[in-house]
This record gives C-alpha cells, structure tokens and sequence, in this order.
C-alpha cells in the first residue's frame, strides 16, 4: 500500500482510488477500475491489473486480460501463461488470453499458440487459429488442415477461414467435400468463400449450383461465378428475388450488380429500389445510379 501511495505521488493518475475501486465488492467499479488503467504500462498498473486478472468476476478479469497484454512485455506474458494453466481459470478467460496474444512477439507466443491449437475447449482453439494465422507460423498449417474435420462448428469455421488467408491451397480437396456434405448453410458460405480466394476450378461451382436447392446458398454460388465471368441462370436469380426473405432479395440484387446489361434484371432492379427493406432498397439504388 506504502509502494502504490508512493508511486500515485510521481504520476498524475490516482492508483489509492483505482485500487479502492479493484477491492469494491461492486462488479462495476471494478471493471471501471480496469478501465482506468487500459494503455497504462507501468510498473504500479501492472501490478493492479495483475490482481485483476485473477478476480472473481469472469467479465473484470476479461477487461484485465486485454489491458494488461498492452503492455507486450515478456513477464506479462509469461504472467498470463501461469493463468492459462491454472485449471480453475474459466475457458473463456483462457481463450482470452490466447487472443491477446497477438500483442506480443511472434517468437515469444509460437509455442504457446501451436500447443493451445490441441486444446480440449473449442473456444481456446478457435482463437489460437486466428492467432496462427494472423501471424501465419507455418507449423500451425498441419494443425489447421486437420481441423477441417472438426465437429464443433465455431472451430471448423475458424479453420476454414485460415485457409483462405495462409492461403492453403492443400485444402481444397477438404473444402471442396465440406461443400458437399454439410448441410449448415454458415459453415458451406464459408467453404465458398475460401475455395474461392485459394483458387479452384470453376466448374466444380458450377456442377454445385445444378444441384443446389438452398435459395441462398444458391444465389452465393452464383455471385462467385459471375463476378469471375461465368454464366448464370438469370432467371431463376430474378425468381429468387421476389422472396419474403429479405437477406434472400438483398444476395439477389448482389448478383444482378454484375448482370445490369440484361433488360429483366434492370427492370427488376427498379422494382427493387422501392423494396420493403432498407438494404435491398440502398443496393438496388446504388446500382441504379451506377448505370445512368
């Protein structure tokens, strides 16, 4: 207490009054006094936010988790380490933790971040791909690849997002078969997406959208394949464009961005700049004074 009276004297910052905050049996005034000390790397809020850290309250000890990796140094990082491990830390903390990582050097957290990829909490891995890929270590791709196979669904997402900005272009043959065998709609557009920015063929999209009965995985499928030069069926766009759904008249008008030469998209288009729903009204306006 002596320390931190002292040390409150040489900063203007008040650490008595954030520290009276921190022991507060009020949740909020300690999540306040967490606040306080965000971007404050000395030594004095260091050690506040270390106590922080370890508070009962899951949301204050989140807020001090993201606060105190600011600082970057290795002892702080070391600090959240011993957290990590410790088995009564709740796993949203210690996924909190893996995604502060990044605030750290790449040398520093690559051993941590490849170990936490074989964690048992689907939300520690989820953040230890983002960070693995973020700073693209190369030893995370194996990992990555075989979490394409994963059954829990924020982790599967996550790992097909990767494969896109690595790029991983061994990937395909497992993106290509997640497109045929998963019926998650999220998970599929996803999928798409990445065979996309990694490069395939074609073609496989266009055998896809043949078979295809989701609306709007259908009209994905179609957006993909126009905007790369390849024909689409027109008029069952236009069709789907008349749903209820407004997401489903909104990826509709997407499509027809790329197909304005068409008279019936055009003429649909106007019809559309006085749709119900802002979006599909904002779009189909946009593309409309786009083409005068």
């Amino acid at each position: 207490m002596i320390f931190l009276l002292f040390v409150s004297v040489l900063f203007s910052k008040d650490y008595e009054e954030i520290e009276k905050r921190l022991s507060s049996k009020r949740n909020y005034e300690r999540r306040k006094a967490v606040y306080l000390l965000k971007g404050d790397t000395s030594p004095v809020a260091i050690q506040l936010l270390k106590r922080a850290v370890d508070d009962r309250d899951i949301l204050t000890s989140r807020l001090a988790v993201s606060a105190i990796s600011l600082s970057k140094s290795t002892e702080v990082f070391h600090f959240l380490l011993t957290k990590f491990s410790t088995s009564t830390t709740p796993d949203i903390v210690r996924s909190d933790i893996v995604a502060s990582s990044v605030n750290f050097s790449s040398d520093t957290v690559k051993e941590f971040i490849i170990e936490a990829l074989n964690d048992k909490s689907p939300l520690v891995v989820k953040q230890a791909i983002k960070v693995a890929t973020i700073f693209r270590f190369e030893e995370a791709k194996d990992k990555i690849l075989d979490l394409l196979s994963s059954d829990e669904k924020g982790v599967l997402i996550e790992a097909i997002k990767s494969c896109a900005e690595f790029p991983l272009k061994e990937a395909e043959r497992k993106l290509r078969k997640i497109l045929k065998s998963k019926k998650d709609r999220e998970i599929r557009i996803e999928a798409l997406r990445s065979l996309e920015k990694i490069g395939t063929d074609f073609k496989f999209f266009a055998k896809l959208l043949e078979k295809e009965k989701d609306e709007m995985f259908f009209l994905e499928i179609s957006l993909v394949l126009v905007k790369n030069g390849f024909s689409v069926p027109v008029d069952k766009i236009i069709e789907y464009s008349y749903s209820s759904d407004p997401l489903i008249r909104y990826s509709s008008v997407k499509v027809f961005a790329y197909l304005m030469d068409n008279e019936f998209v055009k003429k649909r288009v106007k019809e559309l700049k006085n749709d119900e729903d802002e979006r599909v009204r904002g779009l189909a306006g946009e593309l409309l004074e786009g083409g005068e």
